[in-house]
């Protein structure tokens, strides 16, 4: 599959296998995908969580 930030853009810098760990969050839409982040780090903004590096 293909991996994408919530603007829709690849993600191909990510290296996943089973020797290592990614930690990698998957939603069906824009709106579940923000409700998780929310919820896994409450007082982050989605604007300061997609400026992080």
């Amino acid at each position: 599959g293909v991996i994408t930030d919530l603007e829709g853009t690849s993600l191909d810098h990510i290296i996943a296998g089973l020797g290592r760990t990614v930690p990698l969050l998957a939603s069906k839409n824009d709106a579940t995908h923000v409700k998780a982040l929310n919820i896994l780090s409450p007082g982050i903004s989605r604007t300061a969580r997609s400026t992080e590096g």
